[in-house]
């Protein structure tokens, strides 16, 4: 059964995209697996690497030995080619290294000298650099013997006798009739470009910013290093956002549905750690108004409701502004005071909308018009204070050099929670002669 499941794979093999073969192949177990593989031209094993994610890329470089890997690398860009020598053991990439040292992938090794997550990390060393001096037609040329070997041919660098970059060409600029004037006459000298330590999140941001189609990597004295592709940026970009989502309900991202119970353990209690502690102290501000909650039961009804509330609106705020900190200038001075009024009179419409709402089905049940009052003046004002919250949390933290996501949705429920029960028993304490 197994058998006929391989060859009926492989005789569908070509007329798949490489992502869905991925997907099937993952479902077979090892042994089949190996028959696959062995099966399979270098090309199209390197075209399955190109896709999978790490989790399929680890299962086959199981399979493959060092010298077939080494095949398989002749049909892959380098970076690429570091990525998937990150995802390799110890003892493994030292055999690698040993291979490589006197081949074309030489520059694998200084690209793996940088961390995964900053420009140096993600960046390719197959790009095109062209001298000013050139003539159109000289540099047509040169970039048509050249472009078969790049990853990146839409955009050209354009550098001085000392190597040091000056501008940028487009492809465009060389498919004309008349090639005979010097490049310096079509360079662009408006160009963006990052240094190896930049953090990708913000590689990303001045991408998505300026409609960049690539980010040169430079040194300090103007060097190109490497270049970031649009692909590479949309990983990023994947990778950030997901992370962020998880950062949000204080996850790691490496904890996904298959990891081992210990770790998960130790990166989730923590913040369950800090949760604990801020629903005692929410637990504590109800005890103080104990008499007010014996005497009217309503009020018990009410608190979750402003709570609860409360904290969805200012959960909301808080994806707008840690999606806009991400890949927006929305932490600038002069553009917060009018988001934060923004968030107030949103907060505050809401806030009548629902609390009337909810203070008229409390009417219609107790028949108290104080009540109903009460209940509606708190989640206006919980509102307020959630739309607040929700901005400066992550702002605060994005001044302070932290991730913004991290923590504070645990930090904005805290605050929903304990200013909720605060105002709606401390109007019902002081009202309490109208109950």
């Amino acid at each position: 059964m197994e058998n006929r499941k391989v060859d009926e794979f492989l005789l569908n093999y070509s007329d798949s995209y490489p992502i869905d073969n991925c997907i099937d192949l993952y479902k077979f177990d090892d042994d089949s697996k190996i028959k696959i593989i062995d099966s399979l031209k270098n090309q199209d094993i390197a075209d399955l690497l190109k896709v999978g994610n790490n989790t399929f890329r680890k299962s086959i470089l199981k399979i493959l030995d060092s010298e077939r890997l080494i095949q398989v690398f002749q049909n892959m860009k380098i970076d690429d080619i570091v990525d998937l020598i990150g995802l390799l053991k110890v003892n493994r990439r030292k055999d690698i290294f040993e291979v490589i040292d006197n081949t074309q992938f030489s520059s694998v090794k200084e690209l793996l000298g940088y961390k995964y997550d900053v420009a140096g990390g993600i960046m390719t060393s197959e790009y095109i650099t062209l001298n000013q001096n050139m003539t159109l037609e000289e540099a047509y040329i040169k970039v048509c013997n050249i472009a078969p070997k790049s990853e990146v041919i839409e955009e050209i660098y354009i550098t001085n006798d000392s190597n040091q970059m000056i501008g940028k060409i487009n492809i465009r600029d060389l498919l004309v009739p008349d090639r005979s004037a010097e490049l310096s006459s079509v360079i662009t000298t408006k160009i963006i470009s990052v240094t190896p330590e930049v953090d990708q999140e913000e590689v990303a941001r001045l991408v998505s910013k300026y409609d960049l189609i690539a980010m040169p990597v430079v040194n300090a004295d103007n060097i190109v290093l490497g270049v970031i592709t649009l692909d590479d940026v949309i990983n990023v970009i994947y990778q950030e956002q997901s992370e962020d989502i998880l950062n949000i309900g204080g996850v790691a991202q490496s904890n996904s549905v298959k990891a081992k119970a210990i770790p998960s353990i130790g990166q989730r209690l923590p913040w369950l750690l800090v949760n604990l502690g801020t629903v005692f102290f929410a637990a504590f501000v109800v005890s103080t108004f104990s008499n007010e909650i014996e005497r009217f039961v309503a009020l018990a009804m009410a608190m979750p409701i402003i709570a609860g509330m409360g904290g969805n609106s200012g959960n909301q705020v808080l994806a707008i502004t840690i999606r806009n900190l991400t890949f927006d200038d929305y932490y600038k001075d002069e553009n917060f005071f009018w988001k934060l009024a923004k968030e107030i009179l949103i907060g505050l419409v809401n806030g009548i909308i629902l609390g009337g709402s909810a203070g008229f089905i409390i009417y219609l049940k107790y028949e108290k018009l104080a009540l109903s009052l009460i209940v509606g003046v708190a989640m206006i004002c919980n509102f307020i204070i959630a739309n607040i919250a929700g901005l400066l949390i992550p702002t605060l933290l994005k001044k302070m050099k932290l991730d913004p996501a991290v923590g504070s949705s645990i930090l904005i429920t805290a605050i929903t929670d304990s200013f909720g029960f605060f105002i709606l028993l401390s109007l019902a304490k002081y009202l309490i002669k109208y109950l």
